[in-house]
C-alpha cells in the first residue's frame, strides 16, 4: 500500500472486525474472533464484539469468541458468562466459560459452579447429548473444582470433598487436593484429614500436593508432619522448623529414615551436628553432614578430620568419596592435590570420582601443567573436564596453549595409543573399588592422636574418635534375573575412541569454542580447512560461536561456503561476518532451507525481499527481519503484500508482531473495500496467530 494511503486516518480495528463478522463465511468469522485476540484491542472495544458473537449459529466461533473474553472478564460479565454455560451446549464454551467465572470472581456464579462439581446439573445446564453418560461431564466438572480453589470458595469444600464418593472419584482426586489447598487453613486441614485416614494413592497424591505448598502455609502443622510415617513429609515438617529448634538436630540424629536425616543436616545450623554425623550408618548422610563442614578451628580436630577425608578419598562408598573429593581442597587444600590428581589418574577408578577430582583440582587452580597430562586419558568425561578447567582460565597463557595444541592435535600424536588390559582401561562404573571404612582414629584427654585397637579393645576412645569411625560395610548387591555377580563383573564403561588425539581435537573445540586467543582461532582454521569431515564441521561450528573473528575467517569462509557438506556451508556462513555479493547470492539458491536463511540474513534489504516467498518458514522469517530493520513504511508494505499474495499468514504474523508499521499495513489492507476473501483470511489469521504464539 502507497505511504500516503497508509499515512492517512487508519480504520478502526474493532470496526474492520466488525465487518468480516459479518461475512457468511464461518472460517472468516472464526479468523476475525481470533484477530480480536491477536490485535489486543482495549476491552471497550473488544467485549461488544465477543458478546455479539457469543450467539452466532456456528459454534466454532462461539468457542471462539467465549476463548477470547474469558481473559478480559470483570464481575460485570459474570452473568453472560453463566448464561453461556448453563445454555451453550458446547463443551469448549463451556470450559472457557468456566476459566472466565475464575477470573471475574463473581459470587453470584458460585451456585452454579458447586452444582457442576456435584452433578451434571441437568436442571440448570444444557449438554450437547442429554443421554450421555458422566464422561461427558468430567472434564466440566474438574474446570469448577479448579476454579473453586482458585477463587478459595471454602464454602465450596463440602462439595468438592463430596465429588471424591463417586464410585469413580479417585479421577478427581488430584484436582480436589489441588483445589484445598488453595482454600487456606481449611483446605489444608481437609488435606491432613486424607493423611491421616485413608491409604494408597489418594494418600500419596494429598502427600504430593502438601510437598508443593509454600512453607509459610504449613509452619504451624510442623509438628503434624513429623508425627507422619511418610519420610518426604517429615523431611518437610523438618524444613518447616527453625533451624536451631532442638527437633531438626533431633532429627538428624535419630529419624529412622536416611533421607529425613539428610533434610536436618541441610536445614540445621549446628556445626557441631555436621561432626557428629560423620559417624552416621548411612553413607549418604555421611556425604550431606561432610558437604556442611567447615574447617575445624582445633588443630586436633582437623588433623582427624583431614586424616579421615583422605582416608574416604582413598576408599569409602561412592556418595561419601564423591563428598570428600569435593570438600577436601576446602578443608585441607594444603593436602588436596597429590590424592586428587591421583584419583584423576587412575583408570580403575569410577569415572563420576575421576571427573569430581578434576573439577576439584581446577578450583585448587594447580598449574596448567598438572592438568594438562590427563589430556591422554581414555575417559572422554575426565578429558573434558579437564578442557572446560583450562577454558576456565582464559588470562593464563599457558592454559590458552594447551587448548590450541589440543585442537590442533599435536598435544598428543594422531595415533592408536597402546592398548591397555580391559581391567584397566574400563572399570565397573557400577561399584566403587573398595568399600572399607577409613581407619579409626582417637584422640586421649591430652589431645594426642592414638591408634585405636582394630577390635575395640584399645586405648579409651574419645567422642571425636566415635565421630569419625567407619562407615558400616554396604552389603554385596543382590542377584536378581537381569543382574547377576558375573554380569556386574563384566559391565564396564565406555573410554571412548583408540585415537585419543582425534577425539581430543573436537572436544577441545566444542568446550573452549568461546575463549579469546588468536592460538586458539588459528588452530580452528586449520582444522576448518583440513581434511576430516568431521573436524571440519566442529571447528567452523566454534569460529562461529566465537566472538573475535577476524578477516582470515572471513577468508576462510568464502571457501567454506562453497563445501560439498551443507552443515559446513551453514557453519561457514555463520562464522563469517561478512562475504562477497555474489557468494551470499549463491548461497541464497542453497537447496538447504538453514543455508538459505542465513544467507539472507546478510543480504541488502532490497534483494532480500523475494525470499519472503520462500517455501521454508526459516527463510521468510530471515527475510522478514532484514526488511523490518530498516523501519521504513514503504519497505514494510511490500512485505505484507508479499506475504498476503503468496499467503504466507505465519510470516506474516511473525512480522506483525515484530512491527507496528506491519500492523497499520495489515489493517489499512483489511480495511479495504475491494480486498477479496481469501486475502482477507490471510490477513485475518496472522493477526489471530499473533495471540497463539
Amino acid at each position: 500500500m502507497p505511504d500516503d494511503q497508509l499515512s492517512g486516518v487508519l480504520p478502526d480495528p474493532a470496526q474492520v472486525l466488525s465487518r468480516h463478522l459479518s461475512s457468511e463465511n464461518e472460517v472468516l468469522r472464526c479468523a476475525a474472533i481470533r484477530a480480536v485476540a491477536g490485535l489486543a484491542l482495549a476491552r471497550e472495544g473488544a467485549l461488544p464484539i465477543l458478546a455479539g458473537a457469543l450467539l452466532d449459529p456456528d459454534p466454532d466461533v462461539r468457542t471462539d469468541a467465549m476463548a477470547a473474553l474469558a481473559p478480559l472478564a470483570g464481575p460485570e460479565e459474570a452473568p453472560l458468562l453463566c448464561r453461556s454455560l448453563s445454555g451453550d451446549p458446547v463443551r469448549e464454551v463451556k470450559l472457557a466459560a468456566i476459566a472466565g467465572l475464575e477470573r471475574a470472581n463473581d459470587a453470584a456464579s458460585r451456585d452454579l459452579l458447586r452444582a457442576l462439581v456435584r452433578s451434571r446439573a441437568e436442571d440448570l445446564v444444557v449438554w450437547e447429548d442429554e443421554n450421555s453418560d458422566w464422561e461427558d461431564w468430567l472434564d466440566v466438572q474438574i474446570a469448577c473444582i479448579r476454579a473453586l480453589g482458585r477463587r478459595g470458595e471454602t464454602d465450596a469444600l463440602s462439595d468438592l470433598l463430596a465429588a471424591r464418593q463417586d464410585e469413580l472419584g479417585q479421577e478427581v482426586d488430584l484436582p480436589v487436593f489441588r483445589a484445598c489447598s488453595g482454600m487456606g487453613r481449611d483446605g489444608i486441614g481437609a488435606l491432613f484429614e486424607v493423611l491421616e485416614r485413608e491409604h494408597g494413592l489418594s494418600r500419596r497424591r494429598a502427600a504430593g500436593v502438601l510437598t508443593e505448598l509454600d512453607g509459610d502455609l504449613l509452619r504451624d502443622r510442623a509438628w503434624q508432619l513429623l508425627a507422619l510415617d511418610d519420610a518426604q513429609l517429615r523431611a518437610l515438617g523438618v524444613a518447616l522448623l527453625a533451624p536451631s529448634d532442638p527437633d531438626v538436630a533431633s532429627r538428624a540424629r535419630t529419624d529412622p529414615d536416611p533421607t529425613v536425616r539428610i533434610a536436618a543436616l541441610h536445614h540445621a545450623d549446628a556445626p557441631e551436628l555436621f561432626l557428629e554425623a560423620l559417624r552416621d550408618p548411612a553413607p549418604e548422610v555421611q556425604a550431606a553432614a561432610l558437604e556442611r563442614v567447615e574447617r575445624p578451628s582445633s588443630p586436633e580436630v582437623f588433623s582427624a578430620l583431614r586424616d579421615n577425608m583422605l582416608a574416604w578419598c582413598a576408599s569409602a562408598p561412592r556418595v561419601l568419596k564423591a563428598a570428600a573429593v569435593r570438600q577436601l581442597p576446602v578443608i585441607a587444600p594444603e593436602v588436596a592435590a597429590p590424592p586428587l590428581l591421583s584419583l584423576a589418574e587412575d583408570p580403575e577408578a569410577v569415572l563420576e570420582i575421576r571427573v569430581a577430582a578434576v573439577r576439584a583440582l581446577a578450583g585448587l587452580s594447580v598449574p596448567v601443567d598438572a592438568l594438562t597430562p590427563l589430556l591422554a586419558c581414555r575417559a572422554q568425561q575426565v578429558r573434558t573436564a579437564v578442557l572446560c578447567a583450562l577454558a576456565d582460565r582464559p588470562d593464563d597463557p599457558d592454559a590458552i596453549t594447551a587448548i590450541a595444541a589440543a585442537i590442533a592435535g599435536t598435544w598428543l600424536p594422531s595415533t592408536d595409543l597402546p592398548e591397555e588390559d580391559a581391567d584397566v582401561a574400563a572399570p565397573d562404573v557400577g561399584m566403587a573399588k573398595s568399600e572399607g571404612g577409613p581407619p579409626r582414629v582417637a584422640i586421649s584427654r591430652e589431645g594426642h592422636i592414638i591408634d585405636a585397637d582394630p577390635l575395640g579393645a584399645g586405648p579409651e576412645t574419645s567422642t571425636l574418635a566415635s565421630i569419625l569411625e567407619p562407615a558400616a560395610p554396604v552389603p554385596e548387591a543382590e542377584d536378581t534375573p537381569e543382574e547377576t555377580a558375573a554380569k556386574r563383573r563384566k559391565r564396564r564403561a565406555v573410554e571412548g575412541p583408540s585415537d585419543v588425539a582425534s577425539a581430543l581435537s573436537g572436544e577441545a573445540m566444542q568446550s573452549c569454542a568461546t575463549v579469546p586467543g588468536g592460538e586458539i582461532e588459528t588452530a580452528l582454521l586449520e582444522r576448518a580447512t583440513g581434511t576430516d569431515p568431521d573436524l571440519k564441521r566442529l571447528a567452523w561450528r566454534a569460529l562461529a560461536a566465537r566472538a573475535d573473528r577476524s578477516d582470515a575467517v572471513d577468508a576462510a569462509a568464502a571457501l567454506g561456503a562453497r563445501d560439498t557438506d551443507p552443515a559446513i556451508r551453514l557453519a561457514a556462513l555463520r562464522a563469517a561476518r561478512t562475504l562477497p555479493a555474489d557468494a551470499l547470492t549463491q548461497m541464497g539458491s542453497d537447496p538447504d532451507p538453514l543455508i538459505r536463511a542465513a544467507a539472507v540474513a546478510q543480504m541488502p534489504p532490497q534483494t532480500a525481499l523475494p525470499f519472503a516467498a520462500d517455501p521454508a518458514l526459516a527463510v521468510r522469517q530471515a527475510a522478514a527481519d532484514r526488511i523490518l530493520e530498516t523501519d521504513a513504511s514503504e519497505a514494510t508494505g511490500a512485505l505484507v503484500a508479499t506475504l498476503v499474495a503468496a499467503e504466507r499468514a505465519d510470516t506474516l504474523a511473525y512480522a506483525v508482531r515484530r512491527s507496528e508499521v506491519a500492523r497499520a499495513h495489515v489493517l489499512a489492507q483489511l480495511g479495504q473495500e475491494g480486498v477479496s476473501p481469501r486475502e482477507a483470511l490471510v490477513l485475518l489469521d496472522a493477526c489471530g496467530r499473533r495471540a497463539r504464539t
